[in-house]
């Protein structure tokens, strides 16, 4: 029923597909960690080859949908600067589901090009690949760090009818702004965990491959990044973090934040998902009032 009602919103069709991507996250995520614990309890050269063809495609499928969420999270703070720009736009800001999945299946399809091109220079030394994966990684960190700046107009808009009873009651501007500090506290988590590993460990940058420290950073941030999405998205409103709050009481919501895949209905938020939406009407009810 919720979902339903908010197939209306204009950000409905990202966070639809976010919400997919995390699902596949967690089962990738689960998969992973079962494939490497039988490894080590059932340890053998024969054994740990046979598992080596599970582990690698979980992995893969990892990184795959961790690049994924961070397009995702860029093109919803795109559109949602757009939306509080130009509100009278919002038909044609929509994006439909259509749309969506040519634009994520061109990503997978352009991803899975990428992967087999770095493998087959890295396998025939014709070159490295650290610089290639460096340049690419840094310019999409940078793309997703540039979209959570852009949530800073919102704020300042907001803090410009803080004087409403509304806003006063659900504060938008916190839960906007806990969307900004998650993802920037997640890169700089990640990009600490490869600092402090090459300090505490400085016989890594040699003895290690450079491209394997790559993959090994971009995995702990694929198992960051799920958490990222769900942290942000409870946070971004209040109704959704008072729902999820009372979710988490139950053992239907418990198995919905951890086990999202199984779950038999979906704890959604009631009423409409998007923040923006909310502080239009209240810059709209500004606007009215002066």
């Amino acid at each position: 029923m919720n979902r339903e009602r908010d197939k209306d919103t204009a950000i409905f069709s990202f966070l639809n597909y976010s919400h997919k991507t995390v699902k596949l996250s967690h089962v990738a995520i689960y998969a992973f960690i079962c494939i490497y614990s039988l490894e080590h309890i059932f340890y053998s050269s024969t054994f740990s080859f046979i598992l080596f063809f599970f582990i690698a495609p979980s992995a893969w499928m990892l990184l795959i949908l961790c690049e994924a969420n961070q397009l995702l999270i860029s093109l919803l703070a795109i559109q949602r600067i757009l939306l509080h720009l130009l509100p009278r736009y919002e038909k044609h800001l929509q994006v439909s589901e259509n749309g969506m999945k040519t634009m994520l299946y061109l990503f997978f399809i352009l991803d899975i090009f990428y992967t087999v091109y770095l493998f087959k220079l890295r396998f025939n030394d014709e070159v490295s690949t650290v610089r290639i994966q460096l340049t690419v990684d840094i310019a999409l960190y940078s793309i997703v760090l540039i979209s959570a700046l852009l949530y800073i107009p919102i704020l300042i808009s907001i803090r410009k009818v803080k004087y409403l009873v509304s806003v006063q009651e659900n504060q938008p501007q916190r839960y906007i702004a806990w969307q900004i500090i998650v993802i920037f506290v997640e890169k700089v988590i990640c990009g600490l965990l490869f600092i402090v590993s090459i300090v505490l460990n400085p016989t890594t940058t040699t003895e290690c491959d450079p491209e394997d420290m790559i993959y090994l950073l971009k995995l702990h941030e694929s198992f960051l990044m799920p958490l990222v999405i769900e942290v942000t998205y409870i946070g971004c409103n209040r109704r959704n973090f008072l729902t999820a709050l009372t979710s988490l009481k139950s053992w239907r919501g418990f198995k919905a934040v951890f086990c999202p895949w199984i779950r038999a209905t979906q704890v959604e938020p009631t009423g409409n998902l998007a923040v923006i939406s909310s502080t239009n009407m209240e810059l709209r009810a500004a606007a009215v009032q002066n």
